[in-house]
């Protein structure tokens, strides 16, 4: 690898970690900004595609990061933060069934604690409510969400 190549490599892994902060904390007029840039960089490569997504629900445009995502979960089938995110597009819309197929294999794919409130917040919007609380009780100790997902119960 050139020298140029790393130096572009690195400017790119900067945009898309200033990118992830700037959605963390909210500043959405920065994250539309560094989205561009990074498209410009980087335009087809699947973290630049995957922080498009989370740019436009940032933006409340659920339908059109719903047509983003399932697109990218074709080229991507295996992407369990892909699966994620389409879950939570699917619940926003209410459409808990599709959300709780994306979140299970999200799950199955790489466990992480986020995935299992949705999947718990999932399973309650179904009224599975004993599947859903197994699997919130599970994240109680070190997950304080937890005990508000399972207050709904």
């Amino acid at each position: 690898m050139t020298s140029l190549e790393n130096k572009s490599e690195a400017y790119v892994k900067s945009l898309q970690r200033n990118l992830m902060h700037s959605l963390r904390r909210g500043q959405l007029e920065d994250a539309l900004f560094l989205l561009k840039k990074l498209q410009s960089e980087a335009p087809l490569s699947k973290p630049t595609r995957v922080l498009e997504v989370e740019v436009l629900i940032a933006e409340k445009k659920w339908s059109e990061a719903r047509r983003v995502v399932n697109d990218l979960i074709k080229l991507f089938p295996d992407s369990s933060r892909l699966l994620k995110i389409a879950g939570e597009v699917a619940y926003h819309e209410k459409n808990y069934t599709e959300a709780l197929d994306h979140f299970t294999e999200s799950e199955r794919l790489f466990s992480h604690k986020e995935t299992q409130l949705c999947l718990g917040r999932t399973l309650t919007q179904l009224a599975n409510y004993a599947q859903a609380q197994a699997v919130l009780e599970q994240l109680v100790p070190g997950e304080p969400r937890a005990y508000n997902a399972l207050a709904w119960l």
